[in-house]
């Protein structure tokens, strides 16, 4: 649409014209030159082009034409009323079966909303750890060392994938004796789904040159540790030991992946 407007100071008559959306281009020359011939002298012509092909092209070169083109300005009221036309989601994620059909009536207090997207990458693998062992979660978080965090199945056996840890609870569950951690994986296969059960390694350090034996291998007897060693004429000796350090053989039964 454009408008045309002229304007007498004594009388101060004003003419509009609107012109058509359709066949612009070859309308606007002719209004043009309808509102530079007329019989009383024309003061200023403003042009308003609110279509979407420009016109700027054909309007003539004149001090007394002014044009302005609102192509790709809308209105704050009109970016109000368009926004509240789309439901945008926060988040990216797994929708999940939808709730409501096509038809149904909603409103802003329905329980379960239109539907339910839940984020899958990243998603967090909550686990817990024995309070005994996390004096030693903290101080290698204080060295500043990247604990790596691999899910297996429920198994065991298979491994589904690989993340970092991410932070410990701030008190202990007195019911189990152990503390509530996450590990975050960026899941960009899907690996992980919201609420599987899965068990979690977490790789606290790496010894080099180390001998390692099987707990169930470890003895203990009043002078200390001690394993059984196989001698090469096929019989056995005690030998003492040192132990270093060794895995907890009893896992936390519950981890669940969860959505970050």
């Amino acid at each position: 649409m454009a408008k045309g407007m002229r304007e007498k100071r004594s009388s101060e008559t004003m003419v509009s014209c609107v012109m058509p959306t359709y066949n612009r281009r070859a309308f606007v020359p002719h209004a043009i030159r309808y509102f530079l011939r007329q019989d009383y002298p024309l003061k200023e012509l403003i042009i308003i082009d609110d279509g979407t092909d420009s016109i700027a092209d054909l309007v003539p070169d004149d001090p007394s034409i002014r044009y302005y083109s609102l192509a790709g300005r809308i209105p704050l009221g009109a970016k109000l009323n368009l926004a509240w036309s789309r439901i945008t989601a926060p988040v990216s994620g797994r929708i999940g079966l939808r709730p409501v059909d096509g038809g149904n009536y909603i409103s802003t207090g329905t329980t379960n909303g239109i539907a339910t997207i839940t984020q899958i990458a990243p998603i967090d693998v909550e686990f817990a750890i024995p309070q005994d062992r996390v004096p030693e979660v903290q101080e290698r978080l204080a060295q500043g060392a990247k604990l790596d965090a691999t899910a297996f199945d429920r198994t065991r056996t298979r491994r589904l994938a690989n993340g970092t840890f991410a932070t410990l609870d701030n008190l202990v569950d007195t019911a189990t004796g152990t503390v509530k951690a996450k590990a975050r994986f960026s899941n960009a296969d899907d690996a992980l789904f919201p609420n599987q059960f899965v068990n979690l390694r977490l790789l606290l350090r790496t010894v080099s040159s180390a001998v390692v034996v099987p707990v169930t291998a470890l003895r203990h007897g009043p002078n200390g540790d001690y394993v059984y060693v196989l001698n090469d004429d096929s019989t056995v000796s005690q030998r003492p030991v040192t132990r270093q350090s060794w895995q907890q053989a009893s896992r936390p039964p519950d981890r669940r992946a969860r959505s970050a």
